[in-house]
């Protein structure tokens, strides 16, 4: 059993964590966004164990304040958040107070949903039907409407909206992959969404190499006002652009997006030992 502290909160101290836990503060300026960058490394042997981790720290946000205050939460797309994911739904489904959660999405592909491309779709299979969580706290984007524009705008309006009723300036917890390119949401390298710096969801569209071209994403602005940041990055091929802002931030910034992501309270990294290519402590 391991029982570590994490961005000033305890581990649950019940659960037998199949990993040990290696902990890196990390510290250094960010252009252009926040003063000091200060984030937490969690180093796991496996994707399996990054993911029971995750899931770990993910209920005891879900659960560590008042049951009645809404939750928001803005899930990752990719493979890679599949098993957390899955134990969300599973071993710890019976103690998220769900009706208090309300999921959103960092980024989507401008599919249908049904199609197998589609962001919500995996989420849809890999937990949301599986939790009690009420119809109306699942807020996908919507791809049917006329432009990824107008799907941008739209849900710009709908975020905004519950901001503002809420009297939040973010959201509470949004998880993030990270692509081999050092991509983060649809913040691509090179790509005109990296400078705006007043909407909160823009479209834009994907590198070549990309499997979809036309996305709606969050942005900067809307990421950075989160109160929690949870990284998950599993896999040798992520290990280039993760040593690259772990070493220095300031200058992955240049060629990495996920250097430009702080949360407002924490930033967390679960990664697994190919993609920090060091073993767990």
């Amino acid at each position: 059993m391991h029982r570590r502290l994490v961005g000033g909160s305890k581990w649950r101290d019940d659960i037998a964590l199949s990993a040990s836990i290696s902990i890196l503060k990390l510290s250094g300026p960010l252009l252009g966004i926040r003063g000091k960058y200060r984030s937490m490394l969690n180093v796991f042997p496996t994707l399996d164990a990054l993911s029971e981790a995750a899931a770990q720290r993910v209920a005891e946000l879900l659960t560590s304040e008042e049951p009645d205050r809404p939750y928001l939460v803005a899930l990752s797309g990719g493979s890679t958040p599949k098993q957390l994911h899955t134990l969300l739904a599973t071993t710890y489904r019976d103690e998220i107070p769900w009706k208090r959660v309300h999921l959103f999405w960092g980024d989507e592909r401008w599919v249908p949903h049904q199609s197998p491309d589609s962001n919500y779709r995996m989420a849809d299979e890999t937990l949301i039907r599986d939790i009690p969580l009420p119809f109306g706290n699942i807020h996908p984007v919507q791809t049917g409407l006329s432009t990824p524009l107008a799907s941008a705008e739209a849900y710009e309006r709908e975020i905004n909206t519950f901001l503002r009723e809420l009297d939040r300036p973010g959201l509470d917890l949004v998880i993030l992959g990270m692509g081999d390119d050092g991509h983060t949401a649809s913040l691509f390298p090179g790509t005109p969404v990296l400078h705006e710096r007043h909407r909160l969801v823009a479209a834009m569209e994907a590198p070549p190499y990309a499997k979809v071209k036309d996305r709606v994403t969050f942005t900067y602005p809307l990421i950075n006002r989160s109160r929690h940041i949870l990284f998950l990055a599993a896999g040798e091929k992520k290990r280039e652009p993760l040593t690259a802002i772990l070493n220095d931030r300031e200058e992955a910034l240049k060629q990495y997006p996920a250097a430009g992501v702080e949360g407002l309270v924490t930033t967390e990294w679960f990664v697994d030992e190919a993609a920090v290519g060091r073993k767990a402590a």
